[in-house]
């Protein structure tokens, strides 16, 4: 190690402090690999062997791991080769600062599939940069796919790798968790009993660091050798999911209904510790994992965060009721096109009295989960037009007219910056006596789809098009 220059003089742990653990991976064939190494801090090695048998356990594909004494103490060369390791010492990439794997105490998972993105302060240059290069088709990080460190950010914060680079602004290094520094540093000045003790208990208490009670005696002793750097490690709190028990239940039972555990467990098959994503309107996307699975129940964690939730502007569709097929058919495009209120609507030349709700509300459901959206929009009671214009008095109210001159388009007003309210009528389009009641109204706008009469499907995609169209352009 010393003559490749992995460690030297200098180095901020001993080299008497410093572990190899052996250990068997499956490769990304299922081939099973008697030959893992990894060279990792000894107060810590303990729980990297659980984190590597618990990969093991769950057949999580390792490309290979072979120590960084391989490559000459070249990262650049480890990644390239998709190479999992851990010590090394040396600067972060970029330099000036010491990296977490000088402790032994950063471990880099699959680069290929989890690659280091360089984005450089001087934005003139719009050098992005990402190493190693084969990771190039791993960027989009919501489409989970074998050896993405995503499946495992739970297993190793609960084993006090708590920082995960996937999370950082700039650089984003997706195979990357390591300790925070404030707890390398402080281990790095502990003997080997007092820093298992002391990483032994953060990993069973991961928010340990603000909340250590001053008078629980196993960490009196500690406190007092290492009062400066243990004051500094305890305002740090690391960077893990911040969710209590409380709040993650919370988040799960506002997600996930019976049918949707019968869907995981009869449809997709999905085990204990298998991931899925499940996602609200209110609090994001996560990714969870699959703790117990009974005949009746299923229960799942949350791991991390993918998207926080966002505030939609308001798009207020009115439609009158059709066939219910072709009723389906526009709400599953309306939902696609970012509607957040649908009211169904009962119109003079409506040829139906009667709504579904149960079947418009699955159709929502359904067409959210397809299009990626995190808020399915509300569905509101079936009305009358005279009472969703009442209802609707603070919108822009704009309304399909199949009489309206075709040069006056949606696309041809001024782009729409307030809430929206679309409405679409029936087949044989609005009454007199309604046209005339829309005319009325100071907030409302006719337009015209084209020349060609449309069905009312047709028509609610395409004006929300147009909608979504020039909405798009205000945000840009």
């Amino acid at each position: 190690m010393i003559e490749k220059k992995v460690w030297h003089v200098g180095c901020p742990v001993p080299l008497s402090r410093l572990r190899l653990i052996k250990f068997p991976y499956h490769d990304f064939n299922s081939v099973i690999h008697h030959d893992g190494e990894l060279v990792v801090f000894d107060a810590v090695s303990e729980h990297v062997v659980v984190i590597l048998k618990r990969i093991y356990d769950l057949k999580y594909p390792i490309a290979k791991a072979r120590t960084i004494e391989n490559y000459d103490g070249d990262d650049d060369k480890s990644m390239t080769d998709n190479n999992s390791s851990s010590f090394n010492c040396r600067e972060i990439t970029g330099g000036g600062v010491t990296s977490i794997h000088s402790y032994g105490l950063a471990i880099d998972i699959n680069p290929i599939q989890n690659p280091y993105l360089s984005i450089p302060s001087d934005s003139q240059t719009g050098l992005v940069t990402v190493e190693p290069a084969a990771g190039l088709s791993y960027l989009n990080r919501t489409n989970i796919r074998p050896g993405m460190s995503e499946v495992i950010i739970d297993l190793f914060a609960e084993n006090g790798f708590s920082v995960w680079g996937g999370k950082w602004n700039t650089p984003i290094d997706w195979q990357h968790f390591q300790t925070s520094r404030a707890m390398a540093q402080l281990l790095a000045v502990m003997n080997y009993n007092d820093g298992c003790t002391l990483f032994k208990f953060y990993t069973k208490t991961p928010q340990m660091l603000n909340k250590i009670d001053p008078n629980n005696n196993q960490f009196v002793e500690l406190y007092k050798k290492n009062s400066n750097m243990f004051m500094q490690c305890l305002k740090k709190l690391p960077e893990i999911l911040k969710l209590t028990p409380d709040q993650a239940y919370g988040i799960l039972s506002k997600c996930m209904f019976k049918d949707h555990s019968h869907y995981l467990k009869t449809v997709l098959r999905l085990k204990i510790g298998d991931h899925f994503r499940i996602f609200n309107g209110i609090d994001g996307e996560f990714i969870a994992q699959i703790t117990d699975i009974t005949k009746n129940n299923l229960r799942a964690g949350l791991t991390n965060i993918l998207r926080n939730a966002i505030v939609e502007s308001e798009l207020t569709l009115g439609i009158s009721i059709i066939k219910n097929d072709r009723m389906l058919n526009a709400i599953d495009m309306a939902v696609q096109l970012g509607v957040t209120k649908i009211i169904p609507l009962i119109t003079e030349r409506s040829q139906f009295r009667n709504v579904n709700n149960q079947k418009l509300m699955k159709c929502i459901i359904e067409s959210t989960e397809q299009s990626e959206r995190l808020t399915p929009p509300i569905l509101m009671p079936l009305t009358s037009l005279s009472l969703f214009l009442d209802q609707n008095l603070d919108n822009s109210i704009i309304y399909a007219n199949e009489n309206e001159d075709e040069n006056n388009t949606l696309l041809k007003i001024i782009p729409i910056y307030s809430n929206v309210s679309v409405i679409v009528g029936p087949e044989g389009g609005f009454s007199p006596n309604e046209l005339k009641m829309l005319s009325l109204r100071s907030n409302s706008l006719s337009i015209s789809l084209g020349a060609n009469v449309l069905r009312t499907e047709t028509a609610v995609a395409t004006c929300l098009a147009q909608i979504k169209l020039l909405t798009t352009s205000v945000l840009d």
